[in-house]
């Protein structure tokens, strides 16, 4: 040991609901199970005293001199083993080197991790202190699972993996989007969700024609209207539900679910989701088990706005995040200070840089390698949301969600190979009127309408051939007249219903399906107006985008969206793909970083090193109430017209060689019109020179 370290020990003490309990085995079941109780960390071990609560086993401790410490950014696409980093994606927590530990070290991590089977949910604390940069690590840990050991080549010594720890992320980790603890999700609770009306269109729709047939011929006769004026039977209502026009689905906002997580581990928010961001009404949309609310008046309002918990998805927050990624182009990670973060990867990639070693005064850097990281340019990318099976509607509308774009279009640039791949694990969503497919309440009411004049018809008939040679001239003309008054009232029940529901804007955008249950979740943009009626939003047909589109095609001619739909009305356009035009998710968040003729980020990694010292260890993070600069920016060099900065992925604190490794993405910035000005001279009208990476006058150079 070189006293560069201090490295202390402590039992972690558990907590369960905010009561303090200690691991025991059941007596009955053998099963680890927690009790009340305290830890102790302030009774003496083998001499050794704690000094508030910690326990100083330096030496006891091997290697510790050769400390290595690496926060790297992976696991793009899942965080089931990574944690959340800052200004990135996730990262891997802090691990360590090898250390070992013996003697006095030894048994006390033996008797607290693997005297008996139970103590699989201990762990034991770590603080690493650098005495010499006065800085403490961020706490780690030592858990049953992670200890390497040769009981009988090696005895009385542990080699360990150090890991960093980190109690918030653990418990979103461990948190399902719905969890009830402020009851918010549940079917009687008191937080109101956006209720979308929801229209279940038949196919094939034999079944419900005939309904609506039958609902038409028996009540559209005088005497059936006369009793219906009566009783105050309404056809319409009837009718709604022959259309299953009459449901309501609960879709909670991103940010509740968020805010419900955050608010149960302690954290804050800054997302695209929050109050006053572009995406605070985004809702999840997803009756997968088909409970929903069931409006017996009409459809103006839902019934109750509260959630219906048999429709709950089995994800965590992590999860949930996780996939709204490639759907944003952003990342996501927890800050030191517990809040949850979601940007777009476009801002994050254009923040000013946290160092500048481009600077005279900064600290050196050693070894610059730029290397190739084996992501090709891609040609084109493929942007596909995930068709529901089980939906009609939903697949009807792929072609407008989804989209194959060529990022050079006609020019077929070699350099320029394969595809980039963005799955997104959300459905498309088809609404009433969307156009493109044509009104199922126009047909369906069309439908029971001739089924009702043939069955009119068809009693006249009948009737005509039982009373044929018994019939007085007056009272055929009395049967006529009555068929006739029936055709004129079905006449006259068909328009109500046209006006009630094909001419009834209260329909327009509402959500179409074609089967009670979703296999796939829905992203759907509420317009925000109301949550008893929530509406998607909806606009024009879009602008055509000249650099895909060219030849300026107008929306409505590439995509089929007229069939009964006159105002060709586009529902939830924000949340497509769609290269040809504007405003969508591809050239809002995708372009700048997918398109590699627009990106700043290159396909090359960057690897240097610098020394080891306080002030460098300080700058990346790595001590307590700090966190690792894994997505932050620096600058590395000047050129002549562009600068290079990188977006640093992975951070190695190497003790060892006394170093600190970096490496990460390689972003090309073009010159300000600052920077232009210092390299010019107003005495010599002359180019600026770049020495080593600085801009240097001239006259200064000479």
């Amino acid at each position: 040991m070189n006293g560069r370290f201090k490295i202390l020990l402590r039992r972690r003490q558990n907590n369960e609901e905010g009561v303090d309990v200690v691991v025991q085995c059941n007596p009955l079941t053998g099963a680890a199970e927690y009790i009340p109780g305290i830890v102790d960390n302030v009774t003496s071990f083998r001499s050794i005293t704690p000094i508030d609560g910690w326990y100083n086993f330096t030496p006891f401790i091997e290697d510790a001199e050769k400390l290595n410490l690496t926060w790297d950014k992976v696991n793009q696409g899942n965080t089931a083993s990574a944690q959340a980093n800052q200004d990135g994606s996730n990262y891997d927590k802090g691990i360590s080197s090898d250390l070992f530990f013996f003697d006095t070290a030894y048994h006390f991590i033996y008797d607290w991790l693997l005297e008996n089977e139970c103590q699989i949910l201990n762990a034991i604390e770590v603080k690493i202190i650098d005495l010499i940069a006065g800085g403490t690590y961020r706490l780690f840990e030592i858990k049953n699972d992670n200890i390497e050991y040769a009981p009988i080549d090696e005895p009385c010594q542990f080699r360990i993996k150090l890991r960093e720890q980190d109690g918030a992320w653990h418990c979103i980790h461990k948190t399902f989007i719905w969890d009830n603890w402020q009851n918010w999700f549940k079917d009687d609770s008191f937080k109101t969700h956006p209720c979308f009306l929801t229209c279940i269109e038949p196919r094939p729709r034999l079944v419900q024609s005939a309904r609506m047939g039958l609902l038409l011929f028996v009540h559209s006769n005088p005497v059936a209207e006369t009793i219906d004026f009566l009783t105050g039977f309404s056809i319409r209502e009837h009718a709604r539900r022959i259309l299953n026009a009459d449901r309501f689905v609960d879709a909670p906002l991103i940010r509740s679910y968020i805010e419900n997580v955050a608010g149960k581990c302690g954290m804050s928010m800054d997302t695209i989701f929050d109050i006053g961001q572009a995406w605070e009404k985004l809702c999840l949309y997803y009756p997968q088990a088909g409970f929903m609310h069931e409006s017996e008046d009409d459809a103006i309002a839902s019934p109750s706005l509260a959630y219906h918990f048999d429709n709950r998805w089995l994800v965590t927050i992590p999860e949930l995040l996780d996939k709204l990624k490639p759907v944003f182009a952003a990342e996501w990670y927890v800050t030191p200070n517990n809040t949850i973060v979601f940007k777009h990867t476009k801002d994050l990639i254009v923040l000013d840089p946290i160092y500048d070693f481009t600077l005279d005064s900064s600290t050196p850097i050693y070894n610059l390698r730029y290397t190739f990281n084996g992501t090709k340019k891609a040609a084109y990318g493929r942007y596909q949301y995930t068709d529901d099976g089980s939906d009609l509607a939903s697949q009807e509308m792929s072609t407008l969600y989804s989209d194959i774009i060529d990022y050079d279009g006609p020019a077929n640039n070699p350099m320029l190979e394969g595809e980039k791949t963005k799955n997104i694990e959300f459905a498309p969503t088809g609404f009433v009127r969307d156009g493109r497919a044509k009104d199922y309440m126009d047909l369906l009411i069309d439908d029971g309408t001739l089924v009702a004049k043939i069955l009119i018809a068809a009693i006249a008939v009948v009737a005509a051939a039982l009373l044929i040679g018994v019939i007085t001239a007056p009272a055929a003309v009395a049967l006529t007249a009555f068929v006739v008054a029936w055709n004129v009232a079905l006449n006259a029940e068909n328009n109500e219903l046209q006006e009630s529901f094909r001419n009834n804007p209260v329909y327009d955008g509402a959500v179409r399906l074609t089967s009670e249950q979703t296999l796939t979740p829905r992203l759907i943009l509420w317009d925000g107006e109301s949550q008893s009626r929530a509406k998607t939003v909806v606009q024009d047909i879009p602008a055509p985008n000249a650099y895909y589109n060219p030849d300026l095609t107008p929306y409505n001619e590439k995509n089929k969206i007229d069939q009964d739909n006159p105002n060709l009305n586009v529902y939830n356009y924000p949340l497509y793909f769609d290269g040809d035009f504007t405003g969508n998710l591809y050239d809002r968040y995708h372009e700048v970083i997918d398109n590699p003729l627009k990106s700043l980020e290159t396909h090359q990694d960057a690897k240097w090193s610098v020394d080891l010292c306080e002030d460098m260890l300080n700058l990346f993070g790595v001590f307590q109430n700090q966190y690792a600069q894994i997505g932050k920016i620096v600058k590395l060099e000047k050129r002549s017209n562009y600068n290079v900065f990188v977006r640093i992925g992975n951070i190695a604190v190497d003790y060892d060689n006394n170093t600190i490794n970096l490496r990460g993405t390689v972003i090309r910035r073009r010159r300000t019109a600052e920077e232009d000005l210092l390299c010019t001279t107003f005495e010599i009208n002359t180019e600026c020179l770049v020495i080593n990476g600085h801009n240097i006058k001239i006259n200064e150079a000479a």
